[in-house]
């Protein structure tokens, strides 16, 4: 298959992959919207925009695989290993930040359920870190049919999950159900790994191959990402500072739906840098 193929093959799962990601996202969207109430609403695009900003810290050295993956492939379960352990020291900082941010954040609004679902929000995102090194390792052997399968399910599992806010209608329910889905996540992905990219864990520490990956490309790579998502939901974060959860829950609805349209243009990026990387001829 020419590089042209692969790209193209990509390109078509990956569509594939929004649109259905998209659309289950927007069903469990609207089931939110009418178990929940407005402020409830509001707890979530407020938290998830705290989020937004907490992502600056949530540097991945594994982006680097978009690059380098044909240089490292022959020392792919190295890389992978450094990458884990060096998730796992990140996200056990990132929460000692995320503690006091909470606390911060309750004082803000008047509402204690706004601290507890930002903690659970802060647990499923730091939990999702971890699938980071082995969706990237598909995604350098142009595997996007299976990152494609594995999402699109994660995503129906959440969908399927939400039957439980037809008995409990709270958001910090909502919360514990992210934190699971985010939990089989993790295991599915490195099943996945172990079966489909022979991965097999080094216990070795080696932090010095994540630290090395983060340098140049890495590190632009992450803060461009996040600069992105800020810009979509840093507003929520200033509204929060004047107006109400409730409020805030009718602009959520509105900025959630907008922000679907544009994922498109990130996905053909992505693909142009994993395939010019790979071009010989110069």
């Amino acid at each position: 298959m020419s590089l042209f193929q692969k790209a193209l093959s990509v390109f078509s799962f990956g569509s594939l992959q929004i649109v259905l990601g998209k659309a289950i996202s927007l069903v469990n969207f609207a089931i939110l919207v009418r178990l929940l109430t407005t402020e409830e609403i509001g707890i979530v695009g407020l938290a998830g925009g705290y989020i937004a900003i907490l992502s600056f810290l949530l540097v991945s050295p594994e982006s680097i695989l978009i690059r380098d993956f044909k240089k490292i492939s022959s020392r792919i379960n190295e890389y992978i290993s450094s990458y884990l352990q060096f998730i796992l020291v990140r996200n056990g900082i990132l929460f000692l930040i995320a503690v006091p941010l909470a606390w911060y954040i309750s004082s803000i609004q008047s509402d204690s359920r706004l601290s507890l679902y930002f903690i659970l929000l802060v647990l499923a995102t730091l939990l999702n870190g971890f699938t980071g090194p082995f969706r990237e390792s598909f995604y350098g052997l142009y595997r996007q049919a299976r990152i494609t399968f594995v999402d699109v399910l994660m995503n129906i599992a959440l969908l399927v999950s939400m039957a439980a806010l037809f008995f409990s209608r709270d958001v910090i329910t909502y919360g514990f159900l992210q934190v699971s889905i985010a939990f089989i996540s993790v295991l599915w992905w490195y099943w996945n790994a172990r079966k489909h990219l022979h991965f097999r864990y080094q216990p070795k520490w080696n932090l010095s191959l994540a630290f090395q990956s983060l340098k140049g490309f890495g590190i632009w790579n992450h803060l461009s990402g996040s600069v992105i998502r800020l810009v979509y939901q840093v507003d929520i974060v200033v509204l929060g500072f004047f107006v109400s959860l409730e409020a805030l829950g009718n602009y959520s609805v509105a900025l959630t739906i907008a922000n679907v349209f544009f994922v498109f243009p990130q996905m053909v990026q992505k693909i142009l840098s994993l395939s010019f990387s790979q071009i010989e001829n110069k």
